[in-house]
């Protein structure tokens, strides 16, 4: 299978870790997720900003479930600025074709989150959003895409220049992860949307505080992010 990618940055020091996300219920979160499903009190699940038409190519019966719109994981600007303030380098590896126009809708949506430029991009004539050097998506719509993920995790630790055992990547997808597992030995995983318990469910909840502590961590035994 052929995986997008682009070219890396020269010049740039070495970073003292990577912190891999996907984006479906991780950096999101499905429209019925509620306290039960994320661990915290309601006022902390947040609604905005919505992003529109991110649902992409779901069965009939889950786009009915859950719509067409989706919204932002309760942690999931803050897991990517905290990684950053410990110079670790983020990306993002999504089973999505890197073309149409659900990424579209998705990469305006992270850009208004805020990520930093290395996921999200602006065009220099237009300003529309498109991806940054360390976001990674697939070359085409296949069903393999998510097993083989790990293909483009392991792009982002080789352009980085860092090893298995300072990657954490965090994904909702029990198969993405055990891919990597298998495929990258010594790679830190984390699941997120755990209530879902590794699979897609309606109430996922995606990255939550709890759950990036705990990834992190494994980076970094004894310590936590600061």
């Amino acid at each position: 299978m052929s995986w997008a990618a682009s070219q890396p940055a020269g010049g740039v020091s070495r970073p003292a870790g990577l912190c891999v996300f996907d984006i479906d219920s991780t950096l999101t979160r499905q429209r019925h997720a509620d306290p039960s499903s994320c661990g915290i009190p309601l006022r902390k699940i947040p609604n905005t900003p919505e992003c529109t038409n991110c649902v992409g190519n779901f069965p009939p019966t889950k786009r009915e479930i859950v719509g067409l719109h989706t919204y932002p994981a309760p942690y999931a600007a803050s897991a990517v600025q905290r990684c950053l303030a410990q110079n670790y380098a983020v990306g993002i590896a999504t089973a999505r074709p890197c073309r149409g126009s659900t990424v579209d809708a998705r990469l305006k949506w992270l850009d208004q989150i805020g990520l930093p430029k290395e996921l999200v991009d602006r065009d220099p004539a237009t300003g529309v959003p498109t991806p940054g050097k360390n976001f990674m998506c697939a070359a085409s719509d296949h069903p393999d895409n998510v097993q083989k993920k790990f293909a483009n995790v392991k792009l982002l630790m080789d352009r980085v220049g860092v090893p298995a055992s300072k990657t954490i990547f965090f994904d909702d997808n029990m198969a993405a992860l055990q891919g990597a597992k298998q495929n990258i030995p010594g790679i830190h995983t984390q699941v997120a949307s755990s209530y879902c318990r590794g699979q897609w469910c309606a109430r996922g909840c995606g990255l939550t505080k709890d759950e990036f502590e705990k990834g992190f961590a494994k980076t970094n035994p004894g310590e936590s992010p600061k």
